[in-house]
Parts: structure tokens; sequence; C-alpha cells
């Protein structure tokens, strides 16, 4: 049975990192993959679902025993695509490495697919069936969900998105799990409802992790002399951006240079700019006060979110104020005055003045 570790006949813990990635969980995930060997030689296993990652990992646990087999690759560290559609082969993978390295723990960081239909209910299913022996943890640290969807539509700007207006992006998931965080607790313990829950508010980089492994008993791995935080596209910035993202969809020469030119502009840090504004923050609060009261219950009547208030106060500096600087910045830049992609953007962006 994949979920006996055949050594001892005690069930294998299985702990599920669920919910949505902060900027915790890469790191987390980049500390393990380094710290594999150890691990593994500990009965604690990070599994390889990619091939390079695999073969990585196939060298470690392979004679003779070498001081330096040279760093993992990044795909050790990514999600575990358990649960899309094609989940035949990686949760295959999954079954022989557990079968082959019996361990006694056994970490999971599935990547949670955007839309939640049939396919992905039965690579769940089929996940829970293997597992269904296993002592499961579900571990969820949340983020404020403010914070996190200043991240959420930052990230799928920069990834190209052609996203509306924010406010009304940010009104079309009020009722989504990206929200209603219940909506993801339902799934999970849904296919596993003996598991035991872990749920905390997220509160940063070094204390989530600690915490993780505090929680699990794991070896405590301490920060790589590599590790940085991936840097992301500056709020500042998210206007031209989405409005380029728009008129010239796929263009990543444009989008580059205009990445390049906009970091010679001084404007605010991030943690200084407002998306959002008082009104629809206070829409955001009333939408997830009862989420918040729910959560309560499911973490022994303790509230998870202590400083919930915080969510109704805005940032010093509207977005929209930004634009006027940015618009006369535009043609200074160095990569073409008269670029037409430049003033097309620019007569675009007078227009949202």
């Amino acid at each position: 049975m994949l979920a006996i570790r055949a050594t001892t006949g005690m069930p294998m813990k299985v702990i599920f990192h669920i919910g949505h990635s902060t900027p915790v969980t890469p790191v987390l995930r980049d500390r393990l993959a380094w710290a594999w060997p150890q691990l593994v030689r500990k009965g604690t296993l990070l599994p390889a679902l990619a091939a390079p990652a695999q073969a990585w990992t196939l060298r470690q646990v392979l004679p003779p025993p070498a001081a330096d087999r040279g760093p993992p690759p990044p795909d050790l560290a990514a999600e575990h695509a358990l649960l899309h559609a094609d989940h035949t082969t990686p949760q295959d993978s999954l079954q022989a490495q557990i079968q082959h390295l019996t361990p006694a723990t056994l970490l999971l960081f599935p990547a949670f697919p955007a839309s939640f239909g049939e396919a992905e209910e039965a690579a769940l299913a089929a996940l829970a069936q293997k597992l269904n022996k296993a002592e499961v943890h579900l571990y969820c640290a949340l983020p404020r969900p403010d914070l996190h969807l200043e991240r959420l539509l930052t990230k799928r700007i920069e990834q190209g998105g052609a996203l509306d207006d924010l406010n009304r992006e940010v009104l079309s998931l009020l009722d989504s799990p990206h929200v209603d965080y219940r909506q993801l607790l339902t799934v999970w313990r849904g296919h596993f409802p003996k598991a035991t829950l872990h749920l905390s508010a997220a509160a940063g980089i070094e204390t989530d992790i600690a915490q993780y492994f505090e929680t699990f008993g794991l070896p405590v791995l301490p920060p790589l002399a590599t590790e940085c935080t991936p840097m992301a596209l500056r709020r500042a910035f998210l206007d031209p951006v989405r409005l380029a993202n728009h008129l010239f969809p796929g263009d990543l020469d444009f989008r580059s240079n205009l990445l390049a030119q906009f970091d010679t502009v001084v404007l605010p840090y991030d943690n200084q700019i407002e998306l959002f504004g008082t009104n629809l923050r206070r829409q955001l609060y009333d939408a997830f006060a009862p989420v918040a009261e729910e959560l309560a219950q499911h973490n022994d009547g303790i509230d998870v979110f202590t400083e919930l208030k915080a969510m109704l106060q805005p940032r010093p500096t509207a977005l929209e104020t930004l634009r006027p600087p940015l618009l006369r910045a535009i043609p200074r830049f160095s990569f073409g005055r008269f670029d037409p992609r430049l003033l097309t953007l620019r007569k675009y962006l007078k227009k949202t003045l």
C-alpha cells in the first residue's frame, strides 16, 4: 500500500502545503530542495516529478557517496503538478518514489489549478485514493485577502494579462477562492475528511518558514547563501503595462524596453501605493468578515486573522496619481521617442486621466 511504510508498517505522514502561493512558498521549497539529501536520509521526501529533478535525486541515493553532486535543478523546488487533467504520469512517479524510498514523511506542494473542474476533481480523488491509509495534514498559511489580491493582480499583469480596470477585477473575485478561502478548504477536506488542519495567517518569510518546520518537527533549514526573493513588477507601473498588454499583446520586446525605461523614473515604493481605494476596501472587508469567522471555527475558535481591520486602511499614494509623472517621462525614453507603440500607449494613458 502506497501510504504504509514497508519498513515499519506505520502510516506515512503526508503534509500538504495548500492555499494560495505567497512570497514564502517558493523560498521554503527552495530550501527543502537544497537539503534534499539530508532530508531523505532522515526519512523525509520532497518528491521529484520532472525528469531533471528525478535524475538529480537519483544521483544522490546511488553509490558511491559524493561530497558534492551539484546544486538541485530548479524543478525540484517547483510546485507539484498533481491536480491537473494530465495527472496520471506525475502521480505514478510519486507512487514509485514512495515505494522505493519508503519515507516516514512526504512533503507535497500541489499546484492548485486556476479553474477547478471535473478533470481536476478526478485528479484529487485519485490522489486521495492513493493516500487513503496515510496520516494526512493540511497546512494552510493564508495571506490577508487585500495583500493576496495585490500580489495576484500584479503577477497577472506581469505575465501579460490584459486585465480590466483593477477595481472591476477585484469585484469579480469577491466570490472566488481568492477571497472566500472556505472554498479551498471545502475541496481539500472533502477528499481528506480525516486530515488534521493547520491554519495560520501569513506573517513573513522567516516567521512562516520557522512555523512550518516547528509544526511538523522538521529540521530547521537556514537561509541559503544564494537566496533572494524574486522581483515582481513594480506597482507604480501597473497602469501602463496593463494598457500595453491590451494594445500590444505578446510584444515582449516592447514590454522589456518599457520596463527598463520606467525603472529610471523615481516613483513611490510598492508599500506606499494604493490599488483599491477606501470604498473597495470596505467591500472587500465586508465580503471577507464571514469567511474569517468560519476559519476561526476550524481553528478551535481562535481568530486566524487578528488584525483584520487593517484591511480598511488605504496606502498613502493612489495608483492613478502616478499617471501624470509617467506620461511626462515617456517622451524622454531612449528606445525611440517616435516609436509608434509609445505614441499609442501615451495616447491611451491620457484617456484614463
